[in-house]
């Protein structure tokens, strides 16, 4: 996984950011603080994976997918828009085009 990786010093502590992602860690050595960035960055990526598998089986919602991944609805949107996720069932499309048509 490649990340761009600032690490500041405060007081005792190192802090690794992840610049896109603005995800921190820290640690009492520089080498720790990025590798538990990185690991942090992993489980979250994970996590996301999962959450949208489970939106795309129709097991949980969308809000419930962001939820579960920790991360706001809108980016779940995209997300699900980026790996062609339908979200929106054949019977509602065909019934708002019937609507649309008798008006």
């Amino acid at each position: 996984m490649k990340v761009d990786v600032h690490v500041r010093k405060e007081g005792a502590w190192y802090v690794a950011t992840d610049r896109l992602t603005q995800v921190s860690d820290r640690a009492k050595t520089r080498d720790q603080a990025v590798r538990n960035l990185k690991k942090a960055l992993r489980a979250r990526h994970e996590t996301r994976e999962r959450a949208l598998q489970l939106f795309a089986a129709g097991t949980v919602t969308l809000s419930r997918a962001a939820e579960l991944a920790k991360t706001p609805v809108w980016e779940m949107m995209t997300l699900a828009r980026e790996r062609r996720i339908i979200w929106i069932d054949d019977e509602v499309i065909e019934e708002v085009r019937r609507e649309a048509e008798r008006k």
